[in-house]
Order: structure tokens, then sequence, then C-alpha cells
């Protein structure tokens, strides 16, 4: 309905200038050092289950507030993932990956 109304374009098969159009793909292409740096990462891995009967921590905030990590704020919510889950690793890990990616689509 949003894109038939124009509230927003339908997201592209190519690299846009703004990034929220462009499709991405659900795999990206992990060294084999980074591949098994992140399945370590079982906190963050497993905060975002999608599969029935599965939890999805953000999600879980999104409905019901800070109760399942025990913070007050955003900003602990934050924290928490940074630092006790390493987001921050895991993020620049999805950032290289992607980097990698966007190479390898322009030199085609």
């Amino acid at each position: 309905t949003a894109i038939g109304l124009g509230t927003i374009k339908h997201p592209e098969l190519a690299l846009t200038e703004n990034p929220w159009y462009t499709s991405v793909p659900t795999v990206l292409p992990h060294t084999i050092e980074e591949s098994n740096r992140l399945s370590e990462l079982s906190d963050l891995n497993g905060a975002y289950g999608q599969g029935k009967g599965q939890s999805n921590v953000f999600v879980n905030l999104i409905a019901g507030g800070y109760e399942g990590l025990d913070v007050d704020s955003a900003e602990e919510a934050a924290a928490h993932v940074t630092e006790d889950w390493y987001g921050d690793e895991y993020l620049e890990y999805k950032n290289d990956a992607w980097t990698r990616l966007v190479e390898y689509y322009n030199s085609l």
C-alpha cells in the first residue's frame, strides 16, 4: 500500500544513492575467519530468531520495552548490545563483507 501511494519507493535490484532502497542479500561474502567469529557471537545471533517459537529481542523491545534486557533506556540497551554482545565487532564484519560485495558488483 505504501508503495502504491508513493509513500516509499520499491527497493531496487541495484545500488542506489539512498541505501534504504537498495536490496541487500540475506547472505554476505564473509571470510572464513569472519564466519567463524560471527558464529561465536551466540548472544547476538540468538537475539533475533525468526522461526516459530523463537524469541526476537529487537521485536520484544518494540512490543514490550526494555524488560527482556534488564535495562532502563535506549542508551543502556545499545551499550548492552555493543559491549556484552560484541555488536560493534558484529557490525564491523557485516560492513566489511558489504564493502567487498559492493566492490565486486562495481567491478562487473
